[in-house]
């Protein structure tokens, strides 16, 4: 029984080297998108400070941040063409 508890240990802390691995090799894309995503919320933060008077509201969370924050302009005016289409 206690050779099944061994293996069971040294396979979950391969994975856990695997999944830090991968994590530190891809840090600068997920920095990246993180960076990104903070300037996407700014972006709609000034789209909804200066399109409130006209009603142009596109609500910040985290779908419409990353969304920005990976597609970048286009991603933006696509939650724009979005908001004329659905309200």
């Amino acid at each position: 029984m206690g050779g099944v508890y061994m293996v069971n240990i040294i396979l979950i802390c391969i994975c856990i080297i695997i999944f830090l691995w991968l994590i530190v090799s891809h840090f600068g894309v997920i920095w990246k998108i993180f960076y990104n995503s903070i300037l996407g919320m700014l972006a709609l933060m000034f789209v909804n400070l200066i399109g409130s008077p006209f009603n142009i509201i596109i609500g910040i969370n985290a779908v419409t941040c990353l969304i920005c924050g990976i597609l970048g302009i286009p991603g933006f005016l696509m939650l724009l063409v979005l908001r004329f289409l659905v309200h």
